[in-house]
């Protein structure tokens, strides 16, 4: 299902002739190119897609936990419940790799910013490696003091940022001499460290003041070292991510939460000194209190930067929930850091199954990918049927949406543009439906054009441990 995105044909139209007459093609009609091949890719999604084949079956895989491209969209990776990273090409869908030295559970893994054969992961058995995929060796490995959940490359390709347990860390992993800094007291004071520059969204998120000083750190003889730690060790840190910047880093540490409370991180985006290789701790820049995410996948920052979206309560009700977009910069419309630019409300049904959130790779558009939730009396009507006497007699499979795509408009207005389904089937004998594909992770690919780097196609992992691709009707 789709409504209308923009019609391109007279920016393509334009282009071609321009190109015919040898013109140079200005920056503003590439942008522009590049948002139409997107719109158009998006519709020609094929809706059945196509699932992987691995080099074990299902069973064995367990679940498909985390997804990552390479820079130039050549090739992805997948972390899995065997232990095991798998490594593809794109957009062929080809297994050219499994590397295998994680004793647990890998639960992360990221491309290096610009050399495509390097890539990292972490797991769960409290262990980071390096890997290069010329010849699928492990180059580096570093244990750390509690479980992994989430890892990040600085964009320069010399640092990774790494959450583990109640403390996120720096490893220098190029390096074959070995480096440590030990943290000096923090000067953070909640009481008086934070303004607020919502309007009139200041219980949402935070923007802070930017006068205090840094922390400092001084060098004493590891390899890896902590730059940030919860107050209270029973917190732990479960994402980590730089800015595409890479003047900050944003962290995801779990909310104090009751029984009935849904899961939820507390965002703080810090500012990162490179040349110091420090974050300050006691100045950050924005703050989200409350966001439904349970790691890395369920919060992403628009590929120029400007953006930052987030799962987040609604102002008037603390406990309905929205997909907010907000903007990381001060725009000369008066647009300032920290306003919602755009806003997605949820139902409750939605809200449990969120999984992911991730811009496409011209910021334009938005990918919502959902997990379990119970289907709606029209999809209960296509999977069961009844006999005269009101029997259950025969069940049938029936379709739910897994995937959402927004269209993010200039106004600060969205429309649904695409959705795409997952069989859902009847249990006869425990009378619950289960959808097939209970999504971890989704992502975009970064396709390369003429134009520039667009969405051609979108893959997803499931629970239990499938990998499935849509491209190009074509």
């Amino acid at each position: 299902m789709w409504s209308e995105c923009p019609s391109g044909g007279s920016v393509f139209r334009i282009y071609a002739e321009k190109r015919e007459r040898g013109e140079k093609i200005s920056y503003k009609l590439w942008k522009e190119l590049n948002y139409r091949l997107e719109c158009e890719y998006i519709r020609l999604f094929v809706q059945e897609g196509r699932y992987l084949e691995l080099d074990r079956s299902a069973s064995l895989v367990k679940s498909t936990i985390s997804i990552a491209f390479s820079h130039d969209g050549r090739y992805f990776a997948s972390t899995h419940g065997d232990h095991s990273v798998k490594v593809f090409e794109w957009p062929s869908g080809k297994q050219i790799a499994t590397l295998e030295k994680h004793r647990r559970t890998p639960w992360t893994v990221k491309f290096h910013p610009f050399k495509r054969h390097i890539l990292a992961s972490g797991c769960i058995g409290n262990e980071c490696c390096v890997w290069d995929l010329r010849d699928g060796s492990c180059v580096r490995s570093q244990k750390f003091p509690a479980s992994i959940s989430c890892l990040s490359f600085h964009p320069n390709g010399e640092l990774i940022a790494v959450s583990s347990g109640s403390c996120v860390f720096l490893w220098r992993y190029g390096f074959l001499r070995k480096y440590s800094l030990r943290k000096v007291p923090q000067l953070y004071n909640s009481s008086n460290t934070f303004r607020s520059l919502f309007q009139p969204l200041n219980t949402k998120v935070r923007v802070c003041r930017d006068d205090e000083d840094f922390s400092v750190l001084e060098s004493s003889g590891e390899e890896s070292y902590e730059i940030l730690k919860t107050p209270m060790p029973t917190l732990p840190y479960h994402m980590v991510q730089f800015h595409p910047s890479g003047q900050f880093l944003l962290t995801g540490e779990k909310n104090r939460s009751s029984a009935e409370l849904q899961f939820s991180l507390r965002f703080v985006l810090h500012r990162f000194d490179l040349e110091e290789q420090t974050i300050s701790t006691s100045s950050p820049v924005l703050i989200i209190p409350r966001a439904i995410a349970y790691n890395d996948a369920g919060v992403d920052f628009s590929p120029c930067g400007k953006m930052i979206v987030a799962c987040v309560p609604e102002e008037d009700n603390q406990m309905a929930f929205q997909i907010a977009i907000f903007s990381l910069v001060n725009r000369a419309d008066g647009v300032l850091m920290g306003d919602m630019l755009y806003s997605i409300p949820l139902d409750s049904a939605h809200l449990w199954a969120l999984t992911n959130l991730k811009f496409s790779s011209s910021g334009s558009h938005l990918l919502a990918g959902f997990s379990f939730r119970s289907p709606s009396v029209t999809d209960m009507a296509k999977i069961c049927l009844w006999d005269s006497n009101n029997e259950f007699f025969k069940s049938e499979t029936g379709k739910a949406d897994v995937i959402e795509i927004h269209h993010l408009h200039s106004k600060n207005r969205t429309s649904l543009v695409q959705t795409l389904q997952s069989d859902v089937i009847y249990d006869r004998i425990n009378y619950t439906p289960s959808v097939e594909d209970e999504i971890n992770v989704a992502l975009f690919s970064p396709g390369r054009t003429i134009s520039g780097v667009v969405a051609d196609g979108l893959i997803y992992g499931t629970q239990k441990g499938r990998i499935r691709l849509f491209q190009l009707n074509k």
